[in-house]
C-alpha cells in the first residue's frame, strides 16, 4: 500500500462507548497537526448510537475512513483491521472512551523525525469520573533509547520513570515495524497489548520517551477491563505464551530470560491477583477466580528457571510480587509490617497468602521463591 501525504493514520476502535465516543473523536479532529488520516473500525457494538456517531462524524470530515466490522473480532482485530487500511508513515492507537491533548500528534511527529524514532512514547494521565490525577505516568527526562534498550525498557517496572508500559495508546509507532515484521495484534483477548508491544519494541532500533503527558486515559469502571470473569484467568496466560514463543523464535530466550520472567511475575501474579482483588465485588467470584488463577499459576511456574537468574532486580520484584499479594488480600497494617525483620516477613507472606485464599499447595513453591530470595540477598 503507497503511503498518501497524511503524517500520521489515528486508528480508533469502537465498541459500547457511545457516552464517550463524541469527546474522543472531538480530541482527534481538533488536532493541531491537519495532516491526519482517522480510522475508524466498529468492532460489531451492540450499541446503535456508535455507529450514528460515526456515520455523522464520517460524513462532516473527509479524513475518516468507517469500517463496521461483519464479525466481532475484539479490540486487537480491530485495531489490525486499521493497521491493514492505514496509508500514513505513523499510526496512533486510540481506546474510544479516552481522549488527546490538541498537539498530540504534532508534538509525536515531530519527535519522531527530529529523532529519528521508530517509537515515541508520551506520559498519560489517568481521569475518573470525578477527580483527574496529574500526569504521574511519564518519564522524569526525554531519553532515546538505542538497540535493545527500548525493548529492555518494556520489563523495568518503576511506575513510568523509564519503563515503557504495555499500553499502545500513548505510543506513536512507524508503521513498517508492525507490517515488516508481521506482528499484529492477537484476536480476542484481554491482555493483547501486553503480548503485542513488546514485540514491536524488539524490532525498533530507536525508542524515544518524552515527558509530555499527552493522552487522557479514561477508567470507567464499567468498561470491559473492569468486568473480572474466567476469561481473565486465562488470557494472561495467552498474553506471556505469545512473548515466550516470540524470543524462543528469534533465538532470544536465553538472553532475556530474566526480563522474562519479569514480566511473568509482574503481569501474571502481581498485576493479575491485583485486578482480581480490586475489581471482583463478589467475595465468591473472587474467591473461585484467584483459586483458579493461583492453581494455573502452579503448573506455569518454572522454579528452577527462575533460580538460575542471578539478577538482583528480578529477585526484589519477586520479594516486591509477594508481598503486594498478601497486603491486598491480609489488608495489613503498614506499621505491622515495617516492624518485622525481613526473615518473619517473608515467612508472613507465604502463610498469608496461601491461608488466605485457602491455596495450601502454592505455600511451597512460594515458600522455594522467597527461601532463594534470602539466599540471593
Amino acid at each position: 500500500m503507497t503511503q498518501s501525504s497524511n503524517k500520521i493514520s489515528i486508528l480508533i476502535a469502537i465498541y459500547n462507548t457511545s457516552k464517550t465516543l463524541r469527546r474522543c473523536l472531538d480530541s482527534v479532529i481538533n488536532q493541531s497537526l491537519k495532516d491526519i488520516e482517522i480510522i475508524l473500525v466498529n468492532d460489531c457494538s451492540p450499541d446503535s448510537e456508535d455507529d450514528a456517531i460515526c456515520q455523522e462524524y464520517a460524513n462532516q470530515n473527509k479524513r475518516i475512513i468507517y469500517i463496521h466490522h461483519e464479525k466481532n473480532l475484539g479490540l486487537g482485530g480491530a485495531r489490525n483491521t486499521g493497521i491493514k487500511v492505514a496509508h500514513s508513515e505513523f499510526i496512533l492507537f486510540i481506546d474510544s472512551d479516552d481522549w488527546i491533548s490538541s498537539h498530540m500528534a504534532e508534538t509525536m511527529y515531530n519527535k519522531a523525525v527530529s529523532n529519528n524514532a521508530d517509537v515515541v512514547v508520551c506520559g498519560y494521565t489517568k481521569t475518573y469520573n470525578s477527580r483527574k490525577d496529574y500526569c504521574p505516568y511519564s518519564s522524569n527526562e526525554e531519553k532515546l533509547l538505542k538497540g535493545k534498550d527500548g525493548f529492555k525498557a518494556f520489563f523495568a517496572f518503576d511506575n513510568g520513570r523509564n519503563y515503557i508500559n504495555p499500553a499502545s495508546w500513548n505510543k506513536l509507532w512507524r508503521k513498517s515495524l508492525i507490517t515488516d515484521n508481521d506482528l499484529y495484534f492477537p484476536l480476542n483477548m484481554y491482555d493483547q497489548d501486553f503480548a503485542h508491544t513488546p514485540q514491536v519494541l524488539f524490532f525498533a532500533d530507536r525508542v524515544l520517551l518524552i515527558k509530555e503527558c499527552l493522552y487522557f486515559y479514561y477508567q470507567n469502571t464499567e468498561s470491559v477491563t473492569k468486568n473480572i470473569n474466567e476469561k481473565h484467568v486465562h488470557d494472561p496466560s495467552r498474553a506471556l505464551n505469545y512473548l515466550r514463543d516470540f524470543l524462543i523464535e528469534q533465538n532470544a530466550l536465553n538472553e532475556f530470560k530474566a526480563e522474562y520472567w519479569k514480566a511473568f511475575l509482574k503481569g501474571r501474579v502481581y498485576a493479575h491477583y491485583g485486578r482480581i482483588l480490586t475489581h471482583s465485588k463478589d467475595i465468591e467470584q473472587r474467591n473461585r477466580l484467584l483459586k483458579a488463577t493461583t492453581e494455573k499459576l502452579i503448573t506455569e511456574i518454572d522454579l528452577d528457571e527462575i533460580f538460575e537468574i542471578s539478577n538482583n532486580e528480578t529477585l526484589a520484584l519477586i520479594n516486591q510480587c509477594l508481598h503486594d499479594i498478601a497486603f491486598n488480600t491480609t489488608r495489613c497494617k503498614w506499621i505491622k509490617w515495617i516492624m518485622l525483620p525481613p526473615k518473619e516477613k517473608s515467612w508472613m507472606i507465604a502463610v498469608e497468602v496461601t491461608k488466605k485464599l485457602h491455596l495450601y499447595k502454592l505455600l511451597r513453591p512460594l515458600g522455594q521463591i522467597l527461601k532463594s530470595i534470602l539466599k540471593k540477598h
